[in-house]
């Protein structure tokens, strides 16, 4: 994998492949420049590349590393602005070595991508709209051949796992259970309701039939507040956390 992005216990975990840690790629070496992207989030602070600091004022930190990754944490924290810094230093990392690197895939072997999970983009919150916290990216094809090998005891266990570890982390974050949650994971889908009943995170059958040689897209509905968009990019994180351990 070259991104993965994982919740365990009271922490995010960033696994980030040693090239891209070694700033080994051109398009994450652009990072290291002044350029839109960072210089639109520059309020939140200088974006680190050098360790043991990792992001937005370094909000990721190295915990430890072997010959093909490294993984930073992130503790779950009730600071809305340094969960903030957090979210769009994934996002920002997430823009340039997946998005772009799908498609010039010379700065990366392509076996890199075997593994790959999923990216997302993380809206600021400038546009208007009903979705201008909106969230969205792709899902990779070991993604999608990993949801679809699932029996139907997996799907149910799957189901479970999300709605109880997305509840774990809203008390962690909000010191309270969540106010309404429903997970809906089907082999071809998926629906992850994280506040009343009309904001959410999914994926379609329509999407997830395409060829699994392809990435399929994922996306959220009106999300319009920072709390429902932290609540979705845990569920979608959730998610892939099962899938990695099982």
């Amino acid at each position: 994998m070259i991104l993965d992005l994982t919740l365990k216990n009271d922490e995010y975990l960033l696994h980030v492949h040693r090239r891209l840690f070694l700033n080994e790629s051109a398009p994450v070496m652009r990072l290291q420049e002044e350029n839109l992207l960072t210089r639109h989030y520059a309020e939140y602070g200088k974006f680190i590349l050098e360790p043991p600091g990792l992001g937005l004022d370094a909000c990721f930190r190295l915990i430890t590393g072997d010959k093909d990754c490294f993984i930073y944490h992130f503790p779950i924290s009730q600071d809305y602005a340094l969960v903030r810094k957090m979210m769009l230093s994934v996002h920002i990392l997430m823009n340039y070595p997946l998005d772009m690197m799908h498609y010039h895939q010379e700065f990366f072997q392509e076996s890199m991508w075997d593994d790959q999970s999923f990216s997302v983009v993380i809206g600021n919150g400038e546009n208007r709209g009903t979705d201008n916290y909106g969230l969205s990216g792709k899902l990779f094809p070991w993604f999608k051949a990993k949801l679809e090998s699932l029996t139907r005891k997996d799907i149910r266990a799957l189901n479970d796992y999300v709605k109880s570890e997305l509840n774990r982390f809203h008390i962690l974050r909000h010191g309270k259970e969540i106010y309404f949650s429903q997970t809906t994971i089907t082999r071809q889908s998926f629906l992850l309701v994280v506040a009343i009943q009309d904001r959410w995170v999914s994926s379609t059958n329509d999407s997830l039939a395409c060829t699994l040689s392809r990435p399929s897209v994922w996306d959220s509905h009106n999300l319009d507040n920072g709390l429902d968009q932290e609540l979705g990019l845990a569920a979608i994180t959730i998610l892939n956390t099962w899938l990695r351990e099982h």
